[in-house]
């Protein structure tokens, strides 16, 4: 979710106050400083009625001025304050253009996440599998394919009505497609992969580093390697 999808972050609450450790709580920011960063950050959280989220994204990273970025004053650092401060555990970005802000930023190795649409028609429009997906596996950014349907028809989500830009009929087929990246897997595809074929570095969910060896309230567990699914929403 983001803080502009309308009330979605206060719906949520209620939910988290029952089942808080049973979720991956995900949010995002638009802002690109430090300061603005971390005040969105604690809208959110207020809204959500918790301590803490499993990850907090930039928004749209095709939008962002990237050199202001990772200045000491951009928004990475605000990101990496609220960190530090346990309001999130992961750090990532997401966007739906311009492939090659992905690639600059995931180069530097400061992300955890990254979260781009993946589809069999975008595919013709962007490079996000041929130029982001290697990238993301060199530095063992976990991937989150959104948009595997292609999205709701004229981008209305603001209703429970939503109808995917792809008929049902190639559903399946989107599934497929998506699935069909070495670096895209879901908990089910993987339990069936170790199933038939036994344990392998290439089917397991990637293993992403850790820059906090203590306890995080998020989780109530050590944390000493974090592991990011890689998933479809």
């Amino acid at each position: 979710m983001q803080p502009d999808y309308g009330d979605a972050e206060r719906y949520l609450a209620p939910l988290l106050k029952e089942q808080r450790a049973r979720l991956f709580v995900v949010t995002k920011t638009s802002e690109q400083s430090k300061q603005g960063t971390v005040d969105s950050i604690a809208r959110s959280l207020g809204r959500l009625g918790t301590s803490c989220v499993d990850a907090v994204l930039l928004n749209n990273i095709g939008d962002y001025d990237l050199q202001r970025l990772f200045r000491a004053d951009g928004a990475l650092a605000g990101l990496k304050e609220a960190r530090r401060r346990g309001q999130v555990r992961f750090i990532g970005l997401s966007g739906h253009w311009r492939p090659e802000h992905f690639v600059r930023a995931l180069e530097t190795g400061e992300f955890d996440v990254a979260m781009a649409p993946f589809n069999f028609v975008d595919r013709h429009t962007y490079t996000f599998e041929r130029d982001v997906l290697p990238v993301a596996a060199r530095h063992e950014t976990g991937v989150v394919a959104m948009k595997a349907l292609g999205g709701a028809v004229c981008l209305h989500y603001d209703t429970r009505q939503q109808r995917a830009m792809l008929p049902e009929s190639h559903h399946e087929l989107a599934i497929r497609y998506v699935l069909g990246y070495p670096v895209v897997l879901c908990r089910r595809r993987v339990q069936e992969r170790k199933k038939r074929y036994g344990s392998h570095p290439e089917w397991r969910a990637v293993t992403v580093r850790s820059t906090r060896a203590s306890a995080h309230p998020c989780s109530g567990r050590q944390e000493t390697g974090r592991r990011v699914g890689r998933s479809l929403p």
